[in-house]
């Protein structure tokens, strides 16, 4: 890796731990993203306000805040960064609206 060019940054939200961890650990074993998590989207725009990043991935049901709330709100402090929603299948479900190209689904259990 080049020590003379900053790394690119990428934020993960999402308020299950095990999906936090598989997505850190494949983004540092795959990439050379420093990679920032957070399970609550208050504390994620706090640390946006501070700490710049590249592309944020956010869950899209969250008890705090939903994910498209968050990435506008995310949008507002920091116009630059990539924003990508990622939802389970029950997810889309709830928003056949969203385009394919524009969000990432991940492997999950429907929430009971």
């Amino acid at each position: 890796m080049n020590t003379d060019t900053p790394r690119p940054s990428l934020l993960i939200l999402d308020d299950e731990e095990m999906v936090l961890t598989s997505l850190r650990n494949l983004f540092r074993l795959q990439t050379e993203y420093e990679v920032i998590v957070h399970s609550s989207a208050r504390e994620a725009l706090e640390s946006a306000r501070t700490r710049p990043v590249d592309l944020v991935i956010s869950d899209y049901l969250m008890p705090e805040m939903d994910g498209i709330t968050f990435l506008g709100r995310f949008k507002e402090i920091q116009p630059q960064s990539i924003r990508v929603p990622s939802c389970c299948a029950h997810s889309r479900r709830r928003s056949p609206s969203w385009p394919r190209s524009t969000r990432i689904s991940k492997a999950c259990r429907p929430r009971s």
